[in-house]
């Protein structure tokens, strides 16, 4: 009798124990939760792991490579990045490389923030949930291994077949005739023991994706079914496609519980999980799963694209409560943007300007003065504009328009291209591309400084004057005065500056209409001390130039 209360009281504890452990931990995951929304993250990531949704769709992208790397895209990225699972990461990365054309996902992006905002519980519930996901490296490639889903199937599963019907076979005879057919069933037990333990190994990851699959399908199921999350229409195609996926789940979810009884340590489960390995059922019922997943890959895709939109709004919104101001931009059909009190995302402390953009721009100015970054906050700014629905600006009136970039050129050792034909291979892209159907916003930051002075600005005013003849607003960044002369004003003229007081230089960093005045190529050695014999003797060289 003692026994049976030490052992009731045994069973109460553990589960005391077990429920204390799961509030603690979700305790925990709640405080991390709530610490990092609305902050700037400061959380890591792998470029390769977060583009393999995108890689998977191989689709051409609206930003493409050469203006992600111009714009410092990757971080811009990593400042945004608050998701909580890898599904939300590779769905936000995806959506800063995609331009929404007409504005009709924004609506849904909207309505959902605005329910998380209102409920913050709710929100703090979806987290939890969308923790529980979590950021395992091999679940990055999910939608890789779903995109080749055929790949993985068994070719040679009638040599399992057979082998299965064989140990059957021999099961029946054993228990009918007796000897020898017990030695030929401990024969072909063992030799299927041995093609189900190497035959594991081998499957082993895909075995693990597997289960990823079935996260991502109960996942979405209590997203819809007991949050209410998305609108009508999304809801009720992910509801469908989740019934098209029950029997694949189903049948993974045996195979993890299985693999979680065999991984537990304990010996009779070790036993039977090689006893039911003798029967080579794993592997026929992997292949049946492959099969359902490759008739029903693109409705996996669906809810999955629908766990991670679900995550990227969340992002996004703690990314709106991080800033000092944003907006969401009035889009129109006339080509010319304006913003003001716009800023750069990657600055703690920005300084805003305004941007009323009706006609080409040409940015001259000295060195450090602020020119590059301005062109790069307007151009992240009508990315994010489009893409999230945001610009880090008080307002925002701009007509949807193609972004390309050619600014952060660098030789190519590898390659061989200099860094001059790299650069004009930069600029022909963006020549090449431009549309008379869609605007296309060009930035350009030092026009061809890989080549000789005369020639480069000869070059210069060829392409930006026939730049200004096509449907594009450019904006060109350029330490040459001359260029800005010999466009005659066809580009309209700004300028940043700096005051010296002293042996100190100050930048304001606020843009200026017409053209710089000042240059402090010569003044910057010295500030940054260099020996007096280099500046003055460079000073003097100047002035004979």
């Amino acid at each position: 009798m003692n026994y049976i209360i030490l052992g009731v009281i045994a069973v109460v504890g553990l589960i005391f124990a077990m429920r204390y452990s799961k509030s603690q931990n979700r305790k925990k995951m709640l405080y991390r939760i709530r610490t990092r929304f609305g902050t700037a993250p400061d959380r890591e990531f792998v470029r390769e792991d977060v583009g393999h949704l995108i890689d998977s769709e191989r689709k051409e992208l609206d930003i493409d490579e050469i203006t992600w790397n111009d714009l410092d895209m990757d971080k811009v990225y990593s400042r945004i990045n608050n998701c909580n699972s890898f599904i939300g990461e590779q769905v936000l990365y995806r959506r800063l490389h995609s331009i929404d054309h007409d504005g009709k996902e924004f609506e849904k992006t909207e309505k959902m923030i605005q329910e998380f905002l209102a409920d913050t519980k709710r929100r703090e519930d979806v987290q939890v949930l969308l923790e529980s996901i979590g950021r395992r490296k091999y679940s990055y490639y999910l939608p890789q291994f779903i995109n080749d889903i055929d790949m993985f199937k068994i070719t040679n599963i009638w040599f399992y077949k057979v082998m299965s019907f064989l140990l059957a076979g021999s099961l029946i005879l054993a228990i009918t005739l007796n000897q020898p057919f017990q030695y030929i069933l401990f024969i072909i037990a063992l030799i299927n023991v041995a093609l189900y333990t190497l035959g594991k190994q081998r499957f082993e990851l895909q075995l693990g994706m597997l289960v990823s699959v079935v996260n991502v399908v109960v996942i979405a199921n209590t997203l819809i079914q007991k949050y209410k999350l998305g609108d009508g229409e999304l809801a009720k195609e992910s509801i469908e496609s989740a019934k098209g996926m029950s029997k694949a789940v189903n049948r993974i979810a045996i195979i993890q519980r299985k693999m979680e009884t065999a991984s537990s340590g304990d010996m009779g489960a070790l036993i039977a999980d090689y006893l039911i390995g003798s029967t080579l059922w794993d592997f026929h019922i992997f292949n049946r799963i492959v099969k359902m997943l490759t008739v029903n890959k693109d409705e996996f895709m669906k809810l999955y694209t629908y766990i991670g939109e679900i995550d990227a709004t969340i992002s996004i919104a703690s990314f709106r409560a991080s800033i000092p101001h944003y907006c969401q931009a009035c889009f129109h059909e006339d080509n010319t943007i304006h913003f003001t009190q716009m800023y750069h995302p990657l600055i703690s402390n920005p300084v805003c300007n305004d941007v009323k953009m009706e006609s080409n721009y040409i940015i001259t100015g000295s060195n450090a003065s602020g020119k590059s970054t301005y062109i790069k906050a307007v151009a992240i700014n009508m990315i994010l504009a489009q893409s999230i629905n945001m610009a880090l600006a008080k307002s925002a009136n701009i007509p949807y328009a193609n972004i390309l970039t050619s600014m952060a050129v660098r030789d190519d050792i590898i390659s061989g291209e200099s860094y001059y034909i790299k650069e004009i291979n930069y600029l022909k892209r963006i020549v090449t591309q431009l549309n008379e159907d869609k605007l296309t916003v060009c930035i350009v930051d030092e026009i061809l400084r890989g080549t000789n002075t005369e020639e480069r600005i000869a070059a210069s005013v060829a392409i930006l004057n026939y730049l200004n003849n096509r449907n594009c607003l450019a904006i060109v960044a350029s330490h040459d005065i001359k260029i800005s002369e010999m466009l005659d004003g066809k580009f309209k003229n700004f300028h940043f500056s700096e005051v010296w007081k002293k042996e100190d230089i100050l930048f304001d960093y606020k843009v200026k209409m017409g053209v710089s005045k000042s240059k402090n190529a010569i003044k910057l050695l010295g500030y940054i001390g260099f020996p007096e014999e280099i500046v003055k003797y460079a000073e003097e060289l100047v002035l004979k130039l």
